[in-house]
């Protein structure tokens, strides 16, 4: 009888005498595979703190003000657009990006303020 293999699970055999013994080894994430991720980025002395970010399209980037500052992210390209309200220090503002492209985010207030987010095609699902 043959030990079928999962997805992310690597079956091994040892032969001891009589006895067979398998051992699996995996690398799983708890959650489903595919599962939509979050990224965060942490806004601080009126500079995003990554200057990049690359995601995959259903992730979400988490955008934390730890400034003394407000902002007011946004990005705006064809096909996908933001605009967030006033963001107060302390307050975060999540935003899914739903499809694949290259996006740059921006801050109203604070125009030298840049973060380049690629986004990739989905994560695969589980079947």
């Amino acid at each position: 009888m043959m030990a079928r293999q999962k997805p992310g699970v690597e079956l091994r055999t040892h032969v001891s005498g009589k006895r067979v013994v398998l051992l699996m080894a995996a690398v799983v994430s708890i959650g489903s595979v595919g599962a939509a991720q979050q990224v965060t980025v942490v806004q601080k002395n009126r500079e995003f703190a990554k200057a990049r970010v690359a995601i995959a399209a259903g992730d979400t980037v988490r955008f934390t003000n730890e400034d003394e500052f407000l902002h007011q992210i946004y990005a705006s390209s064809p096909g996908f657009t933001f605009d967030s309200d006033e963001q107060a220090p302390g307050e975060v503002v999540d935003v899914k990006f739903p499809y694949p492209g290259e996006y740059d985010v921006r801050c109203g207030i604070h125009p030298r303020m840049i973060l380049h987010v690629s986004v990739g095609k989905p994560a695969a699902t589980k079947r």
